[in-house]
């Protein structure tokens, strides 16, 4: 299998991060709203 050139797994990393990031704050979105909507219901 040939090598990834250098800044592959950088990018890579960059890559995943902001995936990451960007479903933590889907996450947070989700469960404020979720704690809202529960909140309404008590």
């Amino acid at each position: 299998m040939p090598r990834a050139a250098p800044s592959g797994p950088e990018q890579l990393h960059e890559r995943t991060a902001a995936r990451t990031e960007k479903a933590a704050a889907r996450e947070t979105a989700i469960s404020r709203k979720a704690f809202a909507s529960l909140r309404g219901e008590l």
